[in-house]
């Protein structure tokens, strides 16, 4: 299983880290021997079920929280919350 991806841009913005933190059992610990922290300056890293695991990496974070629509469990429509924290993200109202 690969934990960690790394997807270079296609337009020479920054690549995009993608982790799925649900494949680890532990905490910000094993997320450390990723080296993520080393990616933070020069990419967008993204942290799927990362809740709980990678808090501590940046002060300056989005949290995306995507949701299930309440109702018909056959319903494919989805709830996105975008969280704004940090100072980066002070001026970002919740939607």
């Amino acid at each position: 299983f690969v934990i960690a991806r790394v997807h270079p841009s296609l337009t020479g913005g920054p690549a995009l880290v993608h982790v799925d933190a649900y494949r680890l059992g532990g905490g910000l610990d094993e997320m450390e021997d990723l080296d993520l922290d080393v990616s933070l300056p020069e990419s967008v890293v993204v942290v799927e079920w990362g809740e709980g695991k990678v808090e501590e990496l940046s002060d300056d974070r989005l949290h995306v929280v995507i949701d299930r629509a309440v109702g018909d469990t056959d319903d494919e429509r989805r709830e996105v919350t975008l969280i704004g924290i940090g100072a980066r993200w002070a001026g970002l109202r919740e939607f």
